[in-house]
């Protein structure tokens, strides 16, 4: 089991935005994942941003998964802020019941591929059955930070999305100079039972709507 960090990065049950923010940095491989305790943050490779950060707190940032129930339309994220986050030597867990379906969701960096992992396990506390629905959403950058705040919207013109295998998404930035390299991002969801529908939204405005939030 790991050992605990130091209570300078312990957390607690956060009903919402607390001064200072709690967070946990994962790093391994040349991969940094910077997770606080509502779930959000950042992922970033060798100095490049993988996902798109936001220095405000306010502003959701980082890789989000939500748990929805299909047959009441309830939703809510599995790091929801009202969750219990505990930060750990390796990793992040964030454990939460809702409706009588409790979640943990693990977050960690493979020290040896570099590779960020979000293991979520649910389990159905309640007498029938459910069925769920699992989602996760990321925006993605593939550029430096610096260069993001100089030309947030500039930079979004490069980003190419393609499907990648059954169950994954790959985002390809198109250099826009010949000094510049072609950058790859692949997000992909795997399960240890048979997914019943599986979609691919590359659409913003789509999945969040006009005038619409991150926050469940």
């Amino acid at each position: 089991r790991s050992r605990k960090q130091p209570d300078l990065f312990a957390a607690h049950p956060i009903p919402g935005l607390q001064f200072p923010i709690n967070a946990h940095v994962l790093h391994g491989a040349g991969t940094t994942l910077l997770v606080d305790a509502q779930g959000g943050g950042y992922l970033s490779r060798n100095g490049i941003m993988l996902t798109r950060f936001h220095p405000e707190c306010h502003l959701p940032s980082g890789l989000r998964l939500y748990v929805k129930d299909s047959q009441t339309g309830q939703y809510w994220q599995a790091a929801d802020p009202s969750c219990e986050a505990v930060f750990e030597t390796a990793q992040a867990v964030f454990q939460l019941t809702i409706s009588d379906i409790a979640s943990s969701l693990r977050v960690f960096v493979d020290p040896l591929s570099g590779m960020a992992v979000h293991a979520l396990t649910i389990e159905n506390r309640s007498q029938g059955q459910r069925m769920l629905e699992v989602c996760s959403y990321l925006e993605p950058a593939l550029f430096p930070q610096r260069d993001m705040e100089a030309h947030p919207a500039y930079r979004k013109l490069f980003l190419e999305t393609d499907r990648l295998g059954n169950y994954g998404v790959s985002v390809t930035r198109r250099p826009a100079s010949p000094e510049e390299t072609e950058l790859r991002l692949w997000h992909a969801l795997t399960a240890d039972i048979p997914f019943s529908v599986f979609h691919i939204q590359t659409d913003r405005c789509a999945f969040i709507g006009r005038g619409g939030t991150l926050y469940a």
